[in-house]
């Protein structure tokens, strides 16, 4: 059970992070639409799904902040669960 709190844990702080980023990159001057292509290139392969599906009309901060921090929630636990999962057979074995 504390492994698992551990690996929400980590998602959580992830998703925070990259929020984090998100407002650092939003509240940056910048010129052109260059601006939210670092966090295009970190939050790639779902920066793909907010080219897809997110409307152009909602605001970067909030798509780029939302889809990014879930991916990287997700990912951080997939890992997380993965790992423990090896780690149980390495030691069953």
């Amino acid at each position: 059970m504390a492994k698992d709190r551990v690996s929400v844990a980590a998602g959580v702080l992830a998703a925070a992070l990259h929020f984090v980023f998100c407002l650092f990159i939003h509240y940056t001057p910048a010129e052109g639409s260059w601006q939210w292509f670092p966090v295009f290139l970190i939050d790639f392969p779902a920066s793909i799904f907010h080219l897809v599906a997110v409307p152009a009309s909602v605001p970067p901060l909030l798509s780029f902040g939302l889809v990014g921090s879930i991916w990287w929630a997700l990912l951080i636990g997939w890992i997380s669960h993965l790992l423990r999962m090896r780690k149980q057979t390495e030691a069953g074995a």
